[in-house]
């Protein structure tokens, strides 16, 4: 009992702990941004600390809020990476299984290369309290098949906001794609070659053209897999060349704009014609994949919420060769079809005539008398 000195009292206590006091108010609660109760006590007044720890919650201590898995397939390897967010209340391990053909490559973690080997399946991944970026490379020993599924990768527990990305090889044409519960990639060709059979039958069965069925079909599924508006512009030309027998009737300038149309026309439909075979040939076909952001060359998947192992999708796809190989033909018929239509078409645009020949302009003299130069004059 003295007043020669004062006294501080603070509680620096851990976040696992709970404290609940009694007796004389706190005059601090905080110190910075931690915790910190503090006392300025006059003699004789006391505080009572109660401290308890509390009993844990039962449930997981970690969290994957998302997952990247990228596969670029080969012709005899596959290599695979597989991007990780984690967060974790404790530390620890944490296992994951690779597909039963991986061969790891490393593991990378917050950044820095770690010394993780794998046995057998799994890959035990060192985890520290808090979050964490975690990427995994691995090569399979398996490459691009006519059905090619992505990996069945097991992340140990369930998982949100899991990704899946196919880069597909430029040698591949790829014709479906599909996956369980997932939201990705469609192949829109095929609902879009349904509206060119009922368009071609149509056609047909309409008398505008000489062509068949079956050639409408061929004609516009070869020109429609580089540009689908090259396919209506060739169709909408061989209408045009069936109607051009009414411009018969015109005459003089009325049916020189006509002809001069029909030139332009053709020359637009031929042209469109020799793109479609040079992209057949050479470039890649168009089987208008969309959806998720996946295009001909990469196809995305993703899924909200997944099991322990991640969603798997597929993909279907012959070789480009084939592909080739099917323009080639197709170019060598257009060829010979091209022939026999430009000659129909030119009896349809030199009926009855080519062009007109206009009549020459009057002249006026210098009394105002309009002079024809071929020698007569009018008032």
């Amino acid at each position: 009992e003295t007043h020669s000195w004062t006294e501080i009292w603070k509680v620096d206590i851990s976040p696992i702990f709970h404290l609940e006091y009694e007796g004389i108010p706190v005059i601090l609660h905080k110190t910075g941004t931690r915790w910190y109760p503090t006392w300025h006590p006059w003699p004789g007044e006391v505080v009572e600390l109660n401290i308890s720890r509390p009993v844990g919650i039962k449930g997981q201590t970690l969290t994957i809020e998302n997952s990247h898995l990228e596969l670029r397939p080969g012709q005899k390897t596959t290599a695979a990476s597989l991007r990780l967010s984690i967060k974790s209340s404790q530390g620890g391990q944490h296992t994951i299984l690779l597909p039963s053909q991986a061969k790891l490559q490393e593991v990378i973690i917050k950044g820095k290369i770690q010394p993780v080997r794998q046995d057998a399946r799994r890959v035990a991944l060192p985890i520290t309290p808090g979050h964490q970026n975690i990427e995994i490379k691995w090569l399979e020993a398996r490459g691009m098949m006519t059905r090619y599924q992505s990996s069945a990768v097991d992340l140990g527990t369930r998982s949100v906001n899991a990704s899946v990305d196919i880069y597909l090889p430029r040698s591949r044409w790829p014709l479906f794609v599909g996956g369980e519960q997932l939201v990705g990639p469609a192949v829109l060709f095929w609902s879009v070659l349904i509206i060119i059979v009922i368009v071609a039958f149509g056609l047909s069965k309409t008398g505008l053209t000489p062509l068949r069925f079956y050639k409408w079909l061929l004609l516009v599924i070869g020109v429609s897999m580089s540009n689908l508006a090259a396919g209506l512009l060739v169709a909408g030309w061989l209408i045009a060349l069936e109607l051009r027998k009414k411009a018969a009737i015109l005459e003089n300038q009325k049916f020189n704009l006509v002809q001069i149309g029909m030139a332009v026309l053709t020359i637009a439909a031929v042209g469109s014609l020799v793109f479609a075979i040079s992209k057949g040939l050479l470039g890649h076909p168009d089987m208008n994949i969309i959806g998720n952001g996946s295009n001909s060359g990469l196809l995305r998947w993703y899924q909200d919420v997944s099991d322990h192992t991640l969603p798997q999708a597929w993909v279907v796809s012959i070789p480009m060769m084939a592909y080739r190989i099917a323009m080639l033909a197709w170019a060598l018929w257009i060829s010979f079809w091209l022939v026999g239509i430009l000659k129909w078409g030119w009896q349809q645009c030199t009926a009855p005539t080519i062009w007109y020949s206009l009549p020459p302009k009057l002249r006026r003299n210098k009394k105002g008398t309009k002079i024809d130069p071929r020698g007569e004059s009018g008032a």
